[in-house]
């Protein structure tokens, strides 16, 4: 016969266990598609996070053949792993933080940087991204460095980094290049 024991005050609920293990399911379940989520979208990177391996042969001072002549009249670059000036007879006319490196050969290419110093432009150029081209490169004695200009001499600085991965390429390097001087390392 049938037993109600399971209904009569004082005994065990058979559903006490389903409602437990239910509530425990649900959790398991926001916490397994939080994760996923988490996973699937993952953290945002900063657009300005660098996204480059320089050579590091190009890491030090290079000065002109003029630092010889007139040490006050020289012009140069000083590259570090994460930023670029360009020295003008000894104050830095712009410079800014290395944002991608295209390596074409092992000894040539172009950095790209986002300007921070302007002094040539008043500071119009700060924020805006330009590229360096290098070639020629001999490990620790010389390399040929020029920054992309326009066939005016006026900067083909672009917008975004994006813009400038496009425009600063192997490809155009000759539409942003005229003159290669060649820079020693200087100590």
């Amino acid at each position: 016969m049938f037993s109600f024991n399971s209904l009569h005050p004082g005994s065990p609920c058979p559903f006490r266990a389903y409602r437990r293990h239910l509530r425990h399911s649900v959790f398991t379940l926001l916490v397994m598609l939080c994760s996923t989520v988490l996973l699937l979208t993952g953290c945002k990177s900063d657009p300005d996070d660098p996204d480059y391996e320089l050579n590091s042969n190009l890491i030090g001072t290079w000065r002109d053949y003029y630092d010889l002549i007139d040490p006050a009249g020289y012009d140069g670059y000083k590259i570090t792993a994460t930023r670029v000036e360009y020295d003008f007879g000894g104050f830095v006319g712009y410079g800014g933080t290395i944002q991608h490196v295209s390596n074409f050969t092992k000894d040539s290419g172009v950095i790209i940087f986002k300007y921070d110093t302007d002094a040539f432009d008043d500071g119009a150029l700060i924020g805006k991204y330009n590229g360096i081209y290098y070639k020629e490169l001999l490990s620790g004695v010389s390399v040929a460095l020029t920054t992309a200009t326009d066939s005016d001499y006026s900067s083909p600085a672009t917008e975004t980094l994006n813009a400038a991965k496009e425009t600063f390429t192997a490809g155009n390097s000759g539409d942003y290049t005229g003159y290669w001087p060649t820079y020693s390392r200087h100590p």
